[in-house]
């Protein structure tokens, strides 16, 4: 009932997005969820065509890698369901079910320990090294992000601080752990932004070599080929997702008795 503007909604509510399952039955999911799920699979593909670069694990434990810092111990595990209402369900947690089996697990996990997304094992250096990375995605539309998305004497300006506020953040839930910069944040926001360390793991993957220890590449032009793929399809999939916002929620109610529209009806187009 607030009064939001459309791309906000579509961008933070759990109903901009659903999915019907074998049985029928509708089920909705947050955008972030969908955006976030995608990421994480398009990286496990993507990651796993580098020569010299394992992906061993989706969803891995950070305590499971890094010993926890001292100083700055994690939090203790998050109760199964902090909600008040008893019958509460967060469909956002919920299995997809697509043809009797499970293709998408959510974010549900009986451990409920501090986890990433995905541990790859690079060998490409002295020796093997464990990357922990931490995918998030940041609505630009959302009003408290405003100050760091808009910027101008007009407020006309977009700016992609708020892909590296996402990493910072990010950065404070790593420092828990002692993970020698291997643990990264891995952060976006939904207009494509990209933060400076995302940047840099993406770099790091994907670089050539120093000339005394090259890297296990077929060819120059693999190397490059596979870089351009995979910053091509993580484009796609926040294309995707734009697209959506126009297609579910992007446009007025038409059908809302009394509500009052801040642009005239769009007319349907006759060739």
């Amino acid at each position: 009932m607030d009064p939001v503007n459309w791309f906000e909604h579509g961008q933070v509510c759990k109903k901009s997005r659903k999915r019907r399952q074998d049985d029928n039955q509708v089920k909705y999911f947050a955008r972030s969820w969908a955006l976030h799920k995608s990421i994480q699979i398009l990286m496990t593909e993507c990651l796993a065509k580098i020569p010299d670069v394992n992906v061993t694990e989706q969803n891995p434990v950070l305590l499971d890698t890094f010993p926890e810092n001292p100083e700055n111990p994690p939090p203790p595990p998050k109760d199964e369901d902090n909600s008040d209402d008893p019958n509460h369900v967060d469909e956002e947690m919920e299995p997809r079910i697509h043809q009797g089996r499970v293709v998408a697990d959510g974010t549900l996990k009986k451990d409920k320990r501090e986890a990433a997304d995905l541990k790859i094992i690079t060998t490409f250096e002295e020796q093997p090294v464990p990357i922990l990375i931490d995918i998030t995605v940041a609505a630009t539309h959302a009003v408290s992000h405003h100050p760091r998305t808009i910027i101008g004497a007009n407020g006309d300006i977009y700016s992609s601080k708020l892909a590296d506020h996402g990493a910072h953040e990010k950065d404070k839930k790593h420092a828990h752990y002692l993970h020698d910069g291997n643990a990264i944040g891995f952060a976006l926001d939904s207009m494509g932004g990209i933060s400076e360390s995302a940047m840099d793991l993406i770099d790091h993957l994907y670089a050539r070599g120093e000339q005394e220890k090259r890297r296990r590449w077929d060819s120059e032009t693999m190397r490059v080929a596979l870089k351009k793929e995979f910053l091509d399809r993580l484009s796609m999939v926040l294309c995707i997702h734009r697209v959506n916002d126009f297609k579910f929620l992007g446009i007025p109610n038409m059908r809302a008795k009394g509500a009052q529209l801040a642009h005239p009806p769009h007319r349907t187009l006759r060739h």
